[in-house]
């Protein structure tokens, strides 16, 4: 369908501008839309003033929606081929007596307005570009409203309006979107919880999912998001929610590896650390990759707090120099290397109290840096214990491919006497794959050349299928154990 509304948008354009000039820039462009608030002044003034008039009487309307009227209504008025006698004020003027009629104003205008023919240009196209006043090779024949210092205004009309637009941008916000999902009178109740710094603000789409997530979050009413501030605002009800809610809401607790911990190694040390200017997954993924670059740190934990808190793991033998880490983490900037391309991000992390440390061993090291993974398929609830088996192998090296699991789940789903796939620990803390399977459909030696097959076929969302090379490798055997 996407393609279909693309073929049939080139082709209006393609068509429309064999029989208009500048068919695209006259009819469709959104800025030359936009564009249309200032040729017709008088009709976005009306528009204004009934707007404000509107929010004085309490009615609340949202600003792009007088935005929206005063551009699509100059664009019926310019396509009625509207012209105002007064506005706008500026206007091109013709001088007939000293004008030999070379026709260079009407080649030049790149609106295609027959300069040439008229005494006073009221085109709706004309953006007072002064191409044709700067063409023109008779002196004071071509002027804005005849007198010949005006063609200095445009301009300095741009680099006016440049300054009030950076003049505005610094105490008036206009949001990426600003969604509510509420009406007017439980809206009238709710409180604002406004936070800065989320790196996952990134563009509209960003914008998006944050609503979409929020949404879903009893007693919120609605969120604004400002991508240049990398900020939001949530709308929500302070019977149902607190400021704390939303802020453990907003939170992604995380853990990861850093590198592997080094055979031998028996004990861990934790360093717990308070920090603040640490908001999402963002922060932790740019935390983790400073702690890989810049010490020996092997794992990363964080934990909802205010301030946040965060656990760094070292192998047990590291000497922690308190005021060497405390540089780390506070460090200004973080850079690296990435498909050619060098990346910078600005860091603001604050250490908050003292640096706590302490040791673990290395067995709970692993416990809490495993994260399992489970999926069921294949109508597994149907199917009685006394008919379910588990097929056990170790991963392996497979335990860094997790992101591509789903890849192998789909692939092995296709035999439906399959039905869960799960990562556990062992007594030895080791990690291992558990295939759970109805012996009566299937069995072990099917399950281990389905996971060493050549091919993985997989079915996508929407139906569609396709394959990919078999990125795992299970060289050993597995064991078939009865289901707990």
């Amino acid at each position: 369908m996407v393609v279909l509304y693309a073929v049939l948008s080139i082709a209006l354009v393609i068509i429309g501008s064999v029989f208009i000039r500048l068919f695209w820039c006259k009819y469709l462009c959104p800025l030359g839309a936009i564009s249309n608030i200032f040729k017709f002044t008088g009709f976005f003034i009306a528009v204004l003033v009934i707007y404000i008039a509107l929010l004085l009487f309490g009615v609340k309307i949202h600003f792009a929606w007088p935005l929206a009227i005063a551009s699509a209504g100059g664009y019926l008025l310019e396509i009625l081929n509207y012209s105002n006698r007064i506005i706008p004020v500026a206007k091109i003027t013709r001088n007939e007596e000293t004008c030999t009629d070379c026709q260079l104003c009407s080649i030049k205008c790149p609106q295609g307005i027959d300069v040439a023919s008229m005494k006073v240009v009221k085109d709706a196209d004309c953006n007072l570009c002064n191409d044709c006043i700067d063409v023109c090779p008779e002196k004071e024949t071509l002027q804005i409203n005849k007198r010949e210092y005006l063609r200095w205004l445009p301009p300095i009309a741009v680099v006016v309006l440049f300054v009030i637009g950076l003049l505005l941008e610094s105490v008036w916000e206009i949001p990426t979107i600003d969604k509510r999902w509420y009406t007017q009178e439980e809206m009238a109740n709710a409180e604002t919880f406004s936070r800065e710094g989320l790196k996952n603000i990134k563009c509209y789409a960003s914008s998006m999912s944050f609503a979409s997530k929020m949404k879903r979050v009893n007693g919120v009413y609605g969120v604004a998001t400002y991508v240049g501030d990398k900020k939001v605002k949530i709308y929500y009800d302070p019977e149902v929610l607190s400021s704390e809610d939303i802020e453990k809401t907003l939170f992604t607790p995380s853990k990861t590896p850093l590198r592997p911990l080094a055979k031998g190694v028996a004990d861990v040390k934790v360093v717990d650390v308070l920090l603040e200017n640490f908001f999402d997954v963002y922060d932790f993924n740019y935390l983790a990759k400073l702690l890989q670059q810049k010490t020996d740190a092997v794992g990363l934990i964080s934990e909802y707090a205010c301030p946040v808190i965060v656990k760094i793991y070292f192998p047990g033998n590291t000497e922690i120099n308190e005021k060497e880490l405390l540089e780390i983490l506070e460090s200004k900037t973080l850079s690296w290397e990435a498909a050619g391309k060098t990346n910078e991000v600005v860091l603001k992390y604050e250490v908050v109290g003292k640096i706590e440390t302490g040791s673990i061993s290395r067995g709970e090291y692993i416990n809490l840096l495993f994260s399992p993974y489970k999926v069921e398929f294949n109508n597994n609830k149907n199917y009685d214990s006394t008919v379910v088996k588990v097929y056990t192998l170790p991963l392996g090296k497979n335990r860094s491919l997790k992101k591509r699991y789903q890849y192998l789940v789909s692939h092995i789903s296709n035999d439906d006497g399959i039905i869960r796939f799960q990562t556990v620990l062992n007594n030895e803390y080791k990690q291992m794959l558990e295939i759970s399977f109805v012996d009566t459909m299937t069995n072990s030696n099917q399950i281990h050349h389905l996971l060493n097959s050549d091919t993985l076929k997989f079915t996508y969302s929407d139906g569609r299928t396709g394959k990919i090379e078999n990125m795992f490798h299970f060289d050993e055997p597995g064991t078939v154990k009865e289901k707990n």
